[in-house]
């Protein structure tokens, strides 16, 4: 048991039992555990100039900060952490967890600052509040699914998660006052999900070689640019748009099962199918939209609303779901390229612009409204 140390040059401690830093720890060059026994602690903080090095299991006693002063110093967890306490971390060099986090007992809450990065090289990390990475994650090569979740607190990633073909899932819980999940850049990760019933928030861009798999809790904000999935995108509930934002899948779809909202321009590029599940643009219209899929585009909603042009690409098939469909632009050209197909629909479309048609199949009323032109192309 150590209740305070000060002024010591390496500090090791080993053994196969159990070690107790109960007091403060500073001014100390490193810290090395033993693999074997276990390691508690209920110092308010542990600061050293070098490395600290957590070989055995590791249970927080009480609210603690662990900090690294030099670019030299690192802080490695190689066993488990666990215990229902803050856990702040500041390091100088890099963070290394190589083994769960609070898959036995939570944490209260996890703060990760580093000067380098944080590899996250455990399948699981797990708090009762927020998870707060500051800098550059990387996913370690060990673990093939990782999942990071929280009961009732924010996951907030402030710089780029980097991955190599992991899958990647985050939970921010949630509730009235808390909980969602706040993304900075994604590269390098097989598939994304996002659940929970908080909002989650794109604030960089995002690629992955898998699917795109957000949840319907909470209200999910795209500012980061652009979105681009090899499989899939599927955002369950409503969306934002936060700036002009582009949407590419190489071979899935890309489907909407909320609203869709926000002065910006947005861009789809689909491998597969296009689906629009809730109203678009009739919170806050769309500057434009531009959709483009190798298969149908599905309209299953009642109004799609911009300031700009509209243009479908691909054949559009209009939904199930609704049976007056109002398609319109404040000052742009509505144009589909291919055919309209559609069954027992009335189909209004009111442009400023020009309306352009291809082919219309089906049982449709078909309404055209605005001052501009009007083309039927096709039979």
């Amino acid at each position: 048991t150590l209740n305070q140390v000060s002024q010591v040059g390496n500090l090791q401690l080993q053994g196969t039992g159990l070690s107790i830093l109960g007091g403060n720890i500073s001014e100390v060059g490193n810290i090395s555990t033993a693999p074997s026994g276990s390691t508690n602690i209920s110092a308010a903080f542990i600061v050293t100039s070098g490395n600290q090095t957590y070989s055995n299991p590791v249970t927080l006693l009480d609210n603690t900060t662990l900090g690294t002063t030099t670019s030299n110093g690192s802080v490695t967890f190689e066993g488990t952490v666990d215990g229902g306490h803050a856990l702040n971390i500041s390091s100088g060099n890099q963070v290394t967890f190589n083994n769960n986090v609070g898959a036995g007992t939570r944490l209260a809450s996890l703060n990760v600052t580093s000067t380098n990065y944080t590899t996250i090289n455990t399948g699981n990390i797990a708090t009762e509040g927020e998870q707060a990475y500051d800098d550059n994650v990387a996913l370690g090569e060990a673990v093939t699914d990782i999942n990071l979740s929280s009961t009732n607190g924010p996951i907030t990633f402030s710089q780029n998660i980097s991955g190599s073909g992991q899958n990647l899932t985050i939970n921010g819980g949630g509730t009235d006052t808390g909980g969602g999940i706040s993304l900075s850049g994604v590269t390098g990760v097989l598939n994304l999900v996002l659940q929970g019933i908080g909002d989650k928030l794109f604030g960089g861009t995002a690629a992955v070689s898998g699917d795109v798999n957000v949840a319907a809790g909470g209200t999910t904000t795209i500012s980061g640019g652009s979105i681009t999935a090899g499989n899939n995108q599927t955002y369950g509930g409503n969306v934002v748009l936060g700036s002009n934002t582009s949407l590419n899948t190489t071979s899935g779809g890309v489907t909407f099962g909320g609203t869709i909202n926000g002065e910006h321009t947005l861009n789809i590029s689909s491998g597969n199918q296009v689906t629009f599940g809730g109203d678009v643009g009739v919170g806050a219209k769309l500057t434009s939209l531009n959709v483009t899929s190798t298969n149908d585009t599905k309209i299953n909603t009642g109004n799609i609303a911009t300031e700009g042009e509209q243009v479908y690409g691909g054949n559009v098939a209009l939904g199930e779901a609704a049976t007056d469909i109002n398609l319109s632009s404040n000052s742009g050209a509505i144009t589909f390229s291919q055919n309209i197909n559609g069954s027992d629909k009335n189909l209004t479309i009111d442009s400023a612009g020009a309306t352009s048609l291809k082919g219309i199949t089906g049982t449709i009323n078909l309404i055209l409204q605005g001052i501009g032109d009007k083309l039927f192309g096709g039979a």
